[in-house]
């Protein structure tokens, strides 16, 4: 198709079929002629070749017209073990396999529509495998597909309806990334139980089965302690990550501004008085009120001024515990230390303390529900460790911990049971990733790999995990995000704008089966637009009214050219399981279809 001027479609009829019968039957009535009888041998060869050579001629171009069109009938699923994936993984380290396929291209382009428009007959569906598989052989081979690990930093944002592939997907990615043997973070809100074993089965092949461990609030007992509160570089940042799961009335929250506030006074509290916050330990402190952090707090300070000395000169705190005891050192503090040591940090929980009792539950009555969610039950040990708890076999862990040790961690998150619960776990893990990943832009050097996979990201996505997708690249983290549409990014963010900014961060996408038809015109309209060939014909008479027994004819075909997209919007929402479109940094399309791994 690269001469303007010549236009071949493979799906036309094969016509060269019936020179072909033809001639065998002449030859053959030939044959039996000469043997009947008794002609001359040359004679009868010369008929053949006479015969044979524009049939021969033909025959290059019906086996092309045959093979292109029996590509059509469809490929069975590929199945790859586990092992030979490590063995192409370790042919070369630095390339990721991504299935196989082909590149989509303007002429692939073209006789896809000409296919949907034209030549249906071609396409049979075949009832063990439903779904469009004549896609894939619009191509006349496939070859293994790979990509530059160094082009994948860009961050994948994988798209499919329910059961197109998504998570069989992540296995893929998730083996290679094991294999590389870097970090790989796991958010899973629905916790699929095949994709955790993918991962498991990934690790106990490269012999590092011991650095996999497993979080999910329906399997406490099996399940590592981690503290979303662990990292953090000043105080107010740990407000923030709990603020932000909290919900919200619209950007001016009074009642999430207050919260955040009240927060950040606790936090900084617990820190003067030599205590590092849990989530735990906050919901204490909002219960059971703001006294006994205010009195360490306090207490500490007057320490490192009087000494153990200071208590003699308190006398009202003999004896005393909670509010009265913070009531006399908050007295002392402004009678003898405002002014020769003053504490900044800590008069805005003193003001908090002294507030009106009633009014401060009111206005914290939405923080007291996400705090109960996270501490109630067995989360509370789960999400709030207590490390001089040594009866606790469970590992202790942190997202800083498993970074630095190239561990796989696997989050599930159960929200099929408990959605909120499940969604606000993730919500805050992504807050603590956004605060190590900080940490590691500002201070880190020769920085090794993190790979983040988020499965049904819009029910956990956030402004923290907005923010990693747009500067994680500094901080070498590479993330990978699946959903089934991109409304879900507008229903969890609350705006289209955000859900945007999540789209213009992703540099790669794999566009699986999708059947909203919003998100296949927002991939389609991705792709490059072609210009798209087709024959016009047409046929006229004219019969003059003066002289009945005359008349003219005329036909007419001419090549024309018209806008169209690279691939059809329609073919998204018919494509079989496994099956993709690829776009990747740099501007590669392909089509391409995923093997399902199996344990080695």
């Amino acid at each position: 198709m690269s001469d303007p001027f010549i236009f071949r479609t493979p799906w036309r009829p094969r016509y060269e079929a019936r020179t072909l019968i033809l001639t065998t039957i002449t030859a053959s009535l030939l044959a039996f002629i000469a043997h009947v009888q008794a002609l001359p041998d040359g004679l009868f060869f010369e008929a053949l070749i006479i015969l044979s050579v524009p049939a021969l001629k033909r025959v290059p171009k019906f086996m092309w017209l045959y093979f292109r069109q029996h590509r059509l009938h469809g490929f069975k699923t590929r199945v790859m073990p586990l092992k030979a994936l490590r063995a192409r993984h370790l042919k070369d380290p630095q390339q990721l396999f991504l299935g196989h396929g082909f590149t989509w291209g303007r002429e692939e382009g073209q006789w896809a529509h000409d296919l949907l428009e034209g030549h249906q007959g071609l396409l049979r569906k075949r009832p063990h495998r439903p779904g469009a598989h004549w896609v894939h052989g619009l191509a006349p081979r496939e070859q293994a597909l790979y990509q530059p690990v160094e082009d994948g930093r860009g961050h994948l944002l994988i798209v499919g309806t329910t059961g197109s592939g998504k998570t069989r997907t992540f296995d893929l990615l998730i083996a290679q990334a094991v294999f590389r043997g870097e970090a790989v973070i796991i958010i899973d809100p629905k916790g699929d139980r095949d994709l955790h074993l993918a991962a498991v089965e990934a690790c106990r092949l490269v012999g590092k089965e011991e650095q996999f461990m497993m979080f999910h609030p329906a399997f406490p007992e099996s399940s590592i302690r981690i503290d979303p509160l662990r990292n953090f570089t000043r105080a107010s940042e740990l407000a923030a990550r709990i603020a932000q799961i909290m919900p919200s009335q619209g950007p001016g929250d009074p009642f999430k501004a207050y919260s955040q506030k009240a927060l950040d006074h606790v936090i900084q509290g617990m820190l003067l008085g030599g205590e590092r916050p849990t989530l735990l330990k906050l919901r204490r402190c909002f219960d059971g009120g703001l006294g006994d952090v205010l009195s360490k707090a306090l207490e500490r300070h007057c320490e490192k001024i009087f000494g153990e000395a200071f208590k003699t000169k308190i006398p009202a705190i003999k004896g005393s515990r909670g509010d009265h005891r913070a009531a006399a050192l908050i007295r002392f503090y402004r009678d003898h230390l405002k002014t020769l040591a003053p504490l900044p940090d800590l008069e805005g929980l003193m003001a908090l303390f002294e507030h009106d009792a009633t009014h401060f539950s009111k206005m914290v009555a939405s923080l007291l529900p996400i705090l109960n969610m996270l501490t109630s039950g067995s989360l509370g040990a789960l999400l709030s460790p207590d490390p001089r708890n040594v009866d606790d076999p469970r590992r202790m862990t942190d997202i800083a911990r498993i970074i630095e040790r190239r561990e796989v961690a696997y989050f599930g998150l159960d929200s099929l049971s408990d959605s909120l619960v499940g969604s606000a776990i993730g919500a805050i893990l992504l807050s603590d990733l956004a605060a190590v990943a900080g940490q590691r832009y500002n201070y880190g050097k020769d920085l090794s790999p993190v790979h983040l996979f988020i499965d049904e990201a819009a029910e956990v996505m956030n402004d923290p995990c907005i923010q990693l997708l747009n500067k994680g690249r500094g901080a070498s983290v590479h993330i990978t995000i699946a959903t089934q549409t991109f409304a879900d990014f507008t229903a969890r963010l609350g705006s289209e704008a955000k859900a945007r900014q999540v789209l213009a961060n992703v540099n790669n996408l794999i566009a699986l089966r999708i059947l909203d038809a919003e998100t296949q015109h927002y991939v389609v309209n991705n792709l490059p637009i072609i210009r798209r060939r087709s024959i016009m014909r047409s046929h006229g008479a004219i019969h003059p009214g003066q002289h009945p027994v005359l008349f003219s004819g005329n036909q007419n075909e001419r090549l024309e050219e018209e806008d169209a997209s690279l691939f059809p919007a329609a073919l998204l929402g018919q494509l079989p399981d496994l099956h993709y479109v690829g776009k990747f940094a740099g501007g590669l399309i392909v089509k391409g279809r995923l093997p399902l791994l199996t344990a080695p």
